[in-house]
């Protein structure tokens, strides 16, 4: 089943799934434009306690990897990147 998320948007993987993997996709098109998406594993007070669950292209896994990134070929990224 598809969901969509806003900006600022909050869910458990609980609520979104019974298995263990869950796996997003992001699909954005805009020339000239370019994203930056990230992901925050917190804990159970809904808290970042731990900046290596803090997942972005310059830390794609959090640690033992339950939570990693993962850029298709086809996508490229910014020049920053």
């Amino acid at each position: 089943m598809a969901r969509e998320f806003q900006r600022g948007h909050k869910a458990r993987i609980s609520d979104l799934t019974a298995g263990t993997d869950l796996y997003v996709g992001v699909q954005i098109s805009g020339p000239g434009l370019s994203f930056d998406i990230s992901c925050f594993g917190l804990d159970a007070d809904e808290r970042l306690s731990d900046d290596r669950y803090f997942i972005f292209y310059n830390q794609p896994k959090s640690p033992r990897s339950p939570f990693s990134c993962w850029v298709p070929r086809r996508a490229t990224r910014s020049p920053s990147g």
